[in-house]
């Protein structure tokens, strides 16, 4: 297994309820040093389901536009 993940599109992590959504699920069972997503719409830094990302990638670190 290796250290880390990258995810494309990970913004599908944070659609409805965290108890609910087996993208989530899943990203959070993987046992990894380093989480990677890639997103276009990661939501307002405010917002539940940015925070919900943010627990499966770790925090936006480059945005562009």
């Amino acid at each position: 297994m290796g250290d880390g993940y990258l995810v494309h599109n990970c913004h599908h992590v944070n659609v409805g309820s965290w108890w609910m959504n087996t993208w989530f699920k899943v990203a959070m069972r993987i046992p990894a040093y380093w989480r990677i997503g890639m997103t276009a719409t990661p939501g307002e830094p405010q917002d539940k389901n940015r925070r919900l990302l943010e627990a499966v990638t770790g925090p936006v670190f480059h945005e562009i536009g």
